[in-house]
């Protein structure tokens, strides 16, 4: 077993507000107003959280409006209503400008919002106390190969929802090729996951015991 009897927060656990499915959805086109809701889902069927936003990207001006409510064990629920700005930086490769949230606690840039460990607030990973893990993070060496075989079966499923199509002009589309490499990496993972390397300890001994035994009587 890994930690995950001791509490710590995953990625899977948390909310993530990623900016990236912002700019793909094309909620930051510039000089627009924008209010929409964002939810998340468990399974990629039952909603488990949602909350209200409204974008403004303008020149003068350009940040994130979250709106949601919070409620602990059964306590009234309190409103949360504040904005992350967003401050962009030149590319690292010189190619255009990169869009960073402003954490709203840390002043941190971030790519990524969390909200865990009971925090009322998106805030960037760093600026929780206590680390936010990747799944995998979790794994035990023993166990690590079979995690990553079902971490990437379920990614695969949450892909293969029906949306938009795979090639385009004669071309696979990205999405396409991303779940392309996940099925590699799922292949991949499923091999390993048999190998003896990955068994506790005791089938091993127990597999090499009943192969000295044939070996011996065959050898009689």
């Amino acid at each position: 077993m890994g930690r995950k009897s001791q509490g710590y927060c995953t990625t899977d656990d948390a909310l993530v507000f990623d900016l990236s499915n912002l700019t793909k959805g094309g909620f930051l086109r510039p000089g627009s107003f924008r209010t929409t809701s964002w939810n998340w889902t468990r399974n990629g069927e039952e909603k488990v959280a949602e909350v209200a936003v409204f974008i403004c990207f303008l020149e003068t001006e350009k940040y994130i409006r979250f709106m949601y409510n919070i409620s602990h064990r059964g306590e009234p629920e309190t409103n949360y209503d504040y904005k992350v700005l967003l401050h962009s930086k030149p590319s690292n490769l010189g190619k255009g400008q990169v869009l960073y949230f402003v954490c709203p606690i840390s002043g941190r840039l971030c790519r990524k919002l969390y909200l865990a460990y009971n925090s009322p607030y998106f805030k960037c990973r760093q600026a929780y106390n206590a680390r936010i893990y990747y799944f995998l993070q979790q794994s035990s060496k023993m166990a690590r190969t079979n995690d990553q075989y079902f971490h990437f079966k379920r990614k695969l499923e949450a892909m293969d929802n029906g949306r938009g199509a795979y090639k385009y002009a004669g071309k696979l589309t990205k999405r396409a090729e991303r779940i392309i490499r996940t099925l590699q990496k799922r292949d991949k993972a499923d091999h390993a996951r048999w190998e003896p390397e990955t068994f506790p300890v005791r089938w091993r001994r127990a597999f090499e015991e009943d192969l000295l035994n044939e070996n011996n009587s065959a050898n009689s």
